[in-house]
């Protein structure tokens, strides 16, 4: 496991409100399947989201991450 950053952006669903997120990078051999309150995963290109609503940490701060 490897430390990001700490980043903040604003609640995806809660207006007014903010997210503080420590971010950490890992790698597995394993699939990622859905449990608990995950109800679904979507891969997806981070260069190219399409029209797929992210929240603003993910949007903003992850995915420039990726390219």
């Amino acid at each position: 496991m490897t430390y990001v950053g700490r980043y903040t952006a604003p609640a995806a669903n809660e207006p007014g409100r903010q997210v503080d997120a420590e971010v950490f990078r890992i790698v597995i051999a394993h699939p990622v399947a859905p449990g608990a309150e995950i109800e679904e995963i979507l891969w997806l290109d981070p260069s190219t989201p399409g029209a797929v609503k992210l929240a603003p940490l993910t949007r903003d701060n992850l995915l420039p991450l990726c390219s």
